[in-house]
């Protein structure tokens, strides 16, 4: 498995990901250029992207969106992982970890992100790790093209 910056090329490669996630992307053209900067992808020996993350780099605050796993791949190679025990599996802990290090190399000081109510896993890891719940928020989005 190799973790990288995702390229403008990965975008429809991340766009099935999601579909085959079952996760809803909104619609959004993932062949459109920009994708590249704001991603990191893993991908398997063969090339296939079975992990996505984003990551906005920015000074005071980063911020971590999606983190989107293939489900053959969902807590793989984790002992005991399960959604009870709170425990990601390797490439979303890698995905975590690759985005946590590339935010603070770029200034971030703290990195902010949304955990959906139905993402208890990832709440639970963000917490064991220092991670701080700043209330319930509506999160708003506008279509801008």
């Amino acid at each position: 498995m190799t973790i990288r910056l995702a390229t403008d090329q990965d975008g429809p490669a991340i766009g099935k990901l999601y579909r085959t996630a079952e996760w809803p992307d909104h619609g959004v053209d993932w062949t459109r250029p920009g994708i590249g900067g704001w991603w990191i992808v893993a991908e398997t020996e063969d090339g296939e992207i079975v992990g996505a993350i984003q990551a906005v780099a920015s000074a005071p605050y980063g911020y971590i969106g999606d983190v989107v796993v293939h489900p053959e791949y969902r807590r793989r190679h984790t002992e005991n992982g399960s959604a009870l025990t709170g425990r990601l599996g390797s490439v979303a802990f890698d995905l975590l970890v690759t985005a946590f290090v590339a935010l603070r190399k770029a200034g971030s000081q703290m990195v902010m992100g949304a955990v959906g109510k139905d993402v208890d896993t990832l709440r639970k890891v963000y917490e064991r790790h220092g991670a701080l719940n700043l209330g319930e928020f509506t999160v708003m989005a506008r279509r801008l093209s």
